[in-house]
């Protein structure tokens, strides 16, 4: 049975920035399509620097104000964006399979891994106080305390083959740790990028919180070089991994950088052989670790 698109024609896609959506003033305009159909179903703009920075700014004043936010108050929002996810279950999975071309059902398996995401980092959230340490007399008249404290506003990079389920191994536990964003998702599915932001966003996180901006290489160390950026999550090819990680060293930034692997492909008898080798070259699975250490710092 076929099931019906959610829409045929997203448009041209905004940035979300600052607690709104605004067109991008970009004259760099990119197509997406629908690769089951090859159909385009949507543009998207490159940011230009000054919409990266902008989205920086928001994302730290946005820090300003979530990481003295209550631990309870975070949690309730934390748990309202599970619920969201809930409701738009099916919404996401068929935007998922229109944009990105995995069946209904491999996109209804990566929707749900995105929900136990939220619900894992809910869990991780309460956690965050069993980590700070107190030791009374550690040397004569000496106390000592160990607190877990948010770093500030992480940058966030999503591949094309996964960019709903990448998108939750990081966004959510950063929120939970009491941190920012600014997502750059994959340009090979930047509808699957915003339909995730625009769910999360219905749970009701304070302006500044979340932030979206449809980037690519260039834009991505632009925003990562910017000294309120404190770190990156990315999930993607060795190259680009590598050299984010080679930034953060210089930068003095902490990051999760998660490369290509290997997996088995078939090529079909009608493919094209020589683009089907192209890509075969670039076939990857990723496995990722989501530690909360990676979005706090120790402060003795």
């Amino acid at each position: 049975m076929r099931l019906p698109e959610v829409k045929t024609d997203y448009g041209r896609l905004k940035f979300f920035i600052d607690g709104n959506w605004v067109d991008s003033q970009s004259t760099t305009i990119n197509e997406d399509t629908n690769p089951a159909r090859d159909e385009v179903i949507a543009e998207f703009p490159t940011a230009t620097t000054e919409e990266a920075h902008t989205a920086v700014e928001a994302a730290h004043r946005g820090f300003k104000e979530w990481k003295e936010l209550p631990l309870r108050d975070r949690a309730t929002l934390l748990f309202n964006m599970r619920g969201k996810f809930v409701e738009h279950y099916d919404e996401l999975c068929r935007i998922l399979t229109q944009d990105h071309g995995r069946t209904i059902g491999e996109a209804r398996g990566s929707v749900s891994r995105v929900i136990e995401n939220i619900e894992s980092a809910c869990s991780a959230l309460y956690s965050l106080a069993q980590r700070n340490e107190h030791m009374d007399q550690v040397a004569t008249g000496i106390d000592q305390y160990l607190i877990w404290e948010p770093l500030g506003a992480f940058l966030i990079i999503t591949p094309g083959n996964i960019p709903m389920h990448a998108w939750s191994s990081f966004v959510p536990y950063a929120l939970a740790a009491g941190c920012t964003v600014v997502v750059s998702p994959s340009r090979q599915d930047p509808v699957a990028g915003e339909a995730v932001c625009r769910v999360a966003q219905e749970a009701g996180f304070p302006p500044g919180v979340i932030n979206l901006v449809h980037g690519g290489r260039n834009i991505n160390k632009e925003i990562l070089s910017q000294p309120e950026i404190k770190g990156v999550g990315f999930i993607g090819s060795n190259r680009a991994g590598w050299e984010l990680f080679e930034m953060c060293g210089k930068l003095g930034k902490t990051s999760s950088i998660n490369g290509n692997g290997k997996n088995h492909c078939v090529i079909m008898p009608d493919a094209d052989v020589d683009q089907g080798i192209v890509w075969l070259l670039r076939a990857c699975q990723w496995e990722w670790q989501k530690p909360l250490r990676h979005y706090a710092r120790r402060r003795c």
